[in-house]
C-alpha cells in the first residue's frame, strides 16, 4: 500500500487551492459574471477543506507508517519531504503576498459600490490562502516532528514543559 499512500501524498504536498493562483478579474457589474464568481469560490472553498481533510488522514498513515517494525517511510524520505514542503509553502506565501498586492491597486480604480462587492469576494479569497497556508504550515511542523522521531541523532534535543514554546520554538524554525 505504501505506493497509494505516496502518490497521495504528492498530491497533497503538491495541490494549491485555484482561488490563490491569481487575483480575479474586477467585477464586470454582471449577476451571471458574479453568480460564476461566487460559485469558484465556493468551489475553492470546497477542495480547501477536502485538502485539510485529506492532509489529516495523511498525517495518521505516515505516523503508522515510520513506526512499522519495517517502516516503508524512512528518515530519509522524511528529510527530503521536510525540504521539500517548506520549499513549496513559502512560495506559496510570496505568492499570496502578491495577490494581496493586486488586489489593493485593482480596488484604487473601482468605483464605491464595485469596491464593496469587490472587496467581499476579495476576503473570502483571502481567508482561502490564509487557511491554505495556516494548515500547510502546519502539515510542516508535523513532517519536522515526524522527521525528528526517525532520526536517532535528535534525542537529546531541548526539551519543553509548555506548548506554547514548543509551538514558538517550531515556528521559528518554519519562517
Amino acid at each position: 500500500m505504501p505506493d497509494a499512500a505516496l502518490l497521495d501524498l504528492m498530491h497533497h504536498l503538491t495541490w494549491q487551492p485555484p482561488a490563490i493562483v491569481g487575483a480575479p478579474p474586477v467585477a464586470a457589474g454582471s449577476s451571471a459574471f458574479e453568480q460564476s464568481y461566487d460559485a469558484f469560490i465556493d468551489q475553492s472553498e470546497r477542495e480547501l477543506t477536502g485538502w485539510i481533510e485529506r492532509g489529516h488522514a495523511l498525517r495518521t498513515l505516515l505516523w503508522r507508517a515510520a513506526h512499522e517494525e519495517q517502516p516503508w517511510f524512512t528518515f530519509r524520505d522524511a528529510n527530503m519531504l521536510v525540504d521539500l514542503y517548506e520549499k513549496n509553502i513559502r512560495s506559496e506565501l510570496r505568492d499570496v503576498e502578491k495577490i494581496n498586492k493586486q488586489i489593493h491597486r485593482a480596488r484604487k480604480g473601482m468605483s464605491p459600490a464595485d469596491q464593496i462587492a469587490y472587496s467581499k469576494r476579495q476576503r473570502r479569497l483571502t481567508d482561502i490562502g490564509q487557511r491554505f497556508l495556516a494548515n500547510g504550515k502546519e502539515f510542516a511542523l508535523f513532517l519536522r516532528a515526524l522527521r525528528a522521531e526517525l532520526d536517532p541523532e535528535t534525542r537529546g534535543g531541548p526539551t519543553f514543559d509548555n506548548a506554547d514554546d514548543l509551538e514558538a520554538y517550531l515556528l521559528g524554525a518554519v519562517a
